[in-house]
Order: structure tokens, then sequence, then C-alpha cells
């Protein structure tokens, strides 16, 4: 314009990717929303946060060095824009060491968050929330404890894990914990292995996601309950219970009637709620998206929306959705490392396959839309 200045055009060019990456792809069929897909995968002795561009290329990535046996999980971009990732060896129940890395989409690593209080760090889940002049991080713990199984058909004394959900104050202060072991039964215990006199180490509950409702309660999801509830954050009290034996709804409009070990229970606009049923008692097995609305006066769930892949996929495991402002949906078939995007008659805009160094088929925990890599943006 009238008095700048003109200057020579200066080109860069980034460096080639790391060699853990190089065969790291996302083969697509149709077209992502512009922006970024993030997720997370694991490659010889690095973790990675990555993200893919409209062409399934790589375009962004944050490694970090992981120790023997561990692995990145749960990659998320927090609402102040910064990048969460989990490093550890740990799947929710293991006696090892784990954290969450704090950085911003430049790399610099900003903050580690563990559980504390003499507990392990549970992979699934960290929440950072403003709060006054601070912020408020939110993860869940476990603690290991040989208890009597014999009645569920494991050892008289067999080593179980189960679960704290952590608030904690900026300084890693516990604001608030509310343990599993205090509220439920171990009979309750819907998910547990056929042959769990077998195993040395495992959780009776499993979360895996914790929502924060305009109220400031606490909706957690417990897979291996198959129980979404809803927790009062100054009492502890539970609210209600959906799904698993404690059920405190009448379901309607499931054709599959219910859901089971379930993932990423996201509470929407509207205030229903938005997750991925991995479907393990469904018979045949089968995953899904789901929509239920809650009718808290009434005690009714009742689902207004599923998504069932055509050649329906069955991901026992991990999976995530996300809800975008235009409708459609972003479903994560973690275990099969499948992600497809339908509109809202189910229609599918886009699907992805991931494919990674490793396991066949390769999984991813959750995916997500970024419309940015430097601002948060509902997508």
């Amino acid at each position: 314009g009238p008095g700048g200045v003109a200057a020579e055009s200066v080109a860069f060019v980034s460096g080639e990717l790391p060699a853990a990456l190089q065969s790291v792809r996302l083969d697509l069929s149709g077209t992502p929303p512009s922006g970024y897909l993030l997720t997370e995968v694991t490659v010889n002795d690095t973790g990675f946060a990555l993200a893919f561009d409209q062409s399934g290329g790589i375009r962004w990535y944050r490694g970090f060095a992981t120790g023997a046996g561990e692995h990145a999980l749960a990659a998320e971009q927090q609402p102040d824009g910064r990048f969460t990732l989990f490093l550890g060896g740990s799947s929710g129940w293991q006696p090892v060491p784990g954290r969450y890395f704090e950085f911003t989409a430049a790399g610099e690593s900003l903050a580690v968050y563990s559980a504390g209080n003499a507990l392990y760090t549970d992979p699934h889940e960290l929440l950072l929330r403003s709060r006054g002049s601070g912020r408020e991080a939110y993860l869940f713990g476990y603690d290991l404890r040989n208890v009597d199984l014999t009645t569920l058909g494991g050892a008289a004394s067999q080593l179980i894990a189960g679960h704290s959900i952590l608030r904690q104050s900026a300084s890693g202060a516990i604001e608030f914990q509310w343990s599993a072991w205090d509220h439920f039964a171990l009979t309750e215990w819907v998910g547990r292995p056929a042959n769990l006199a077998q195993l040395l180490v495992i959780d009776f509950d499993h979360p895996n996601s914790i929502e924060i409702d305009p109220g400031g309660d606490y909706i957690v999801s417990f897979a291996s309950l198959a129980q979404i509830v809803r927790i009062d954050p100054a009492t502890g009290a539970m609210r209600w219970r959906f799904g698993g034996q404690e059920n405190q709804f009448v379901l309607n409009g499931d054709p599959l009637g219910g859901f089971g070990i379930q993932h990423d229970v996201r509470l929407l606009s509207n205030g229903d709620l938005l997750f991925f049923d991995n479907g393990n008692y469904h018979n045949p097995p089968e995953s899904r998206a789901v929509e239920y609305r809650l009718d808290t006066l009434a005690m009714t769930a009742t689902l207004v929306w599923q998504y069932r892949h055509a050649t329906p996929i069955f991901a026992p495991f991990v999976g995530s959705t996300q809800r975008y402002r235009n409708g459609h949906t972003l479903v994560g078939f973690g275990a099969a490392g499948i992600m497809t995007e339908v509109a809202a008659d189910g229609s599918v805009v886009w699907e992805g396959s991931l494919s990674a160094p490793g396991p066949t088929p390769t999984t991813f925990y959750r995916v997500r839309q970024l419309p940015s890599l430097y601002a948060y943006q509902e997508p």
C-alpha cells in the first residue's frame, strides 16, 4: 500500500518427516473439511501427537521419547488452544508410571500432569479448564487392592485396580477426589473377562471420559460397568446412573437394546449424550455412534440418532465421536483404525484408514477435527 516497503520474497520449506513417521499414512475416500485431523501414534521409541490435512498428509506433529513398554494416548487440543498427550505404559490398571504433557502448537513444553496422592495416572482423559485467574485439571488416578473374587470366578485374593476422579488446582493440589471403590459393588463389573482367575491385575471400572455439564456436575463414563454416571462435584453423590446393572432409565427406541463398553461420552448443546458404543454385548457384536436424549423427570432414555457402518465394524475397545456445528459427526472406530464423517442422515461424507508400523490394523484412541492448530475452534 502507499508508503509500504517492497522486499524480496523468501521461501521456507519444512524438513523431511522423521523416519518413524514416514510410513504413517491416512488413506482417504472422500475429502474431509478444511482443517486438521488430530490423533496419536506410537512408533518404535517415540509417541507422537500428529495432525493430518485434507489429503491425508501429516502437516504437524510433536514427538516425545517413550520408555520401554510406553505408548502415546489421548491427544487433545484443550479449550485454550494448547495440546496435551499421555505418555506411559498404563492401559488403566498396570502399576506403572504415566504422565500428561502440555505443549503449544510450536512444540514448546509447558507442564506435566499426573494423578499424585499415591495413585497411578490413568491414560484416558485430561481436561484443562479455566477457573478465575488460574486453571483446573480433571483426570483419573487408580490404586491397586487385593480383593476376594471367588464369587465372580476369580481368586480369593486377586489384585484389582479401581479409579478415582480427581480435580486438581493449578499447583497440582487435589481439590476433589471421588473413588469408585466407595460407590460401586464388584458385582456391577459386567465387562469382566471370562478368564478372571488367570489375570494378574485388571481394573473393574475402567473410566474413560469426563464431561462437565453447565451446572458443574461431572458426567463420567465407566466402560467396564457399562454405566454413565452424573456426579455432584460438591457431595460426590450420584445423581443418576444410565446403563449397567444399576440403570435408572427406561430405554426407548433403541433397536439394539442399549450399549456397553462405551467411550468418549460428550454432552451436546441440546443436552443429549453422544458417544461411541463399542457394542461388545450386541448379538452379533457391532460398534456404532449413538445419541440418547435423557429425561431425568420421567427417567427415560430415548435413542434419537445412531450411525452403524454399512459393513458392520466391531471395535471392541477405544473409539470416539465428535459432533460438528453443521450436524455432521466424526466417528472413530479406533480399534479398527477407521474414521468416518457422516451427515445427520447417516450418509458418509468421507472415510479414512490409519496405518502405521506395528500392529495390524493400526489402532488409535480418539480422532478430533481441528479447524485450526493455533486457536481452539468448534468444528
